[in-house]
């Protein structure tokens, strides 16, 4: 049998909704805070994860994982067929009944695939798992502050030695959930896919159980408290200055 990854590529299959139309300026604002939505007369398109990025997951994964993503896809597709248990957080109703469909017409079981169908900052509200997750790929909403609410609730699940991947760091408000990951010593950045500005997928790897919390502790704010000291010193320079000059006006 073909290789499900060679298929997913060849025939594209159509599960996220068509946007940027009259019919549906943004499939994010379409989704936000939705559950369950019921999207069958919408257009359909092939919204995937490009193929160094599909096959860069393909590669990590294995059948002893519990996995998680934020969105659903031909990624849902590939995590369903080869790892223990997956969860995916997407409140695309019928796309998850296309991507189940899929999965049956291909011949792979899919009770291994549970959907939790909200929008994900009310998911994880209700989200409870006493597994700690393997792979993780946040690829949902790409809105502010989304990405970083996503990798928040997703963390809390991730321990040393479990894979992080997070998709589109070319858009601003993911980058800045990068920026701060490339500065934690919780996470280690392995893999660049595509090295581009344009696009790009990042996968980090877990490093250490905990995160570091205390905003003076993390890396990312040390150019705070280096402005915050170039302030008190230039303050406290600029009082002894005049200090001086009152000082020479008296004489």
């Amino acid at each position: 049998m073909d290789k499900l990854i060679d298929i997913l590529l060849d025939e594209k299959p159509a599960f996220q909704i068509q946007s940027g139309n009259k019919d549906v300026a943004s499939s994010e604002a379409l989704l936000f805070e939705a559950s369950a939505l019921d999207t069958s007369g919408l257009k359909r398109t092939s919204a995937a994860l490009p193929e160094k990025s599909l096959r860069y997951l393909d590669s990590i994964l294995s059948p002893g994982q519990v996995t998680i993503e934020i969105g659903g896809g031909q990624s849902t597709v590939l995590f369903a067929s080869k790892v223990k248990k997956h969860y995916c957080i997407n409140p695309d109703h019928t796309a998850n009944v296309l991507i189940r469909e899929y999965l049956e017409s291909k011949g792979y079981n899919h009770d291994n695939l549970v959907f939790i169908e909200e929008s994900s900052d009310l998911a994880y509200l209700k989200l409870s798992m006493d597994e700690n997750i393997d792979v993780a790929l946040l690829d949902g909403n790409h809105s502010f502050p989304f990405p970083m609410v996503d990798w928040h609730y997703v963390n809390k699940y991730l321990r040393s030695g479990s894979y992080l991947l997070v998709d589109n760091v070319e858009i601003t408000a993911v980058k800045i959930l990068t920026e701060y990951l490339n500065m934690e010593p919780a996470y280690r950045l392995i893999k660049r896919v595509y090295d581009s500005s344009r696009y790009d997928c990042y996968c980090y790897e877990k490093i250490l159980d905990d995160v570091t919390i205390g905003w003076k502790d993390q890396c990312i704010n040390q150019t705070t408290l280096a402005r915050l000291s170039l302030r008190t010193m230039a303050t406290k320079f600029t009082q002894k200055l005049v200090d001086l000059i009152n000082i020479f006006r008296k004489r």
